[in-house]
């Protein structure tokens, strides 16, 4: 399991892998209310993909040399501003965009340069 989380920390395979979680993490709680099943049970299920997105977001953070404490914003609830109703059981404040921060971060900053790649590149500047 480890080798296939790690090589989801990757740009291109990171923006794939955290636009699929998110959307199931979304309609996964629709579906299953839609289906007659306990609100609960949408909930967690949500909960194991938002929990996957989170490992595979500290990864890409990681992995672009970031802080991982950007996580936090993952972790924590903004319930602010004004609210939108969808599907039930689903309701999203403005405030829930700010959950996208790591995610969005990790959408936008490239991988590190290996470090033979670095010396190749200090190399050249110099000579």
């Amino acid at each position: 399991m480890p080798r296939t989380v790690e090589r989801l920390y990757g740009r291109r395979a990171y923006i794939g892998a955290s636009l699929v979680l998110l959307a199931a993490a979304l309609l996964l709680p629709c579906g299953v209310a839609a289906l007659g099943g306990p609100d609960l049970l949408g909930s967690l299920l949500a909960l194991a993909f938002l929990i996957l997105l989170t490992i595979i977001t500290y990864g890409r953070l990681r992995d672009a040399r970031l802080s991982g404490s950007w996580i936090l914003l993952l972790l924590f609830a903004f319930e602010v501003g004004p609210t939108w109703t969808g599907p039930p059981p689903l309701v999203l404040h403005l405030g829930d965009l700010v959950h996208l921060i790591p995610v969005i971060l990790g959408w936008s900053v490239p991988a590190r340069a290996a470090p033979e790649l670095d010396a190749e590149a200090a190399l050249s500047t110099i000579g």
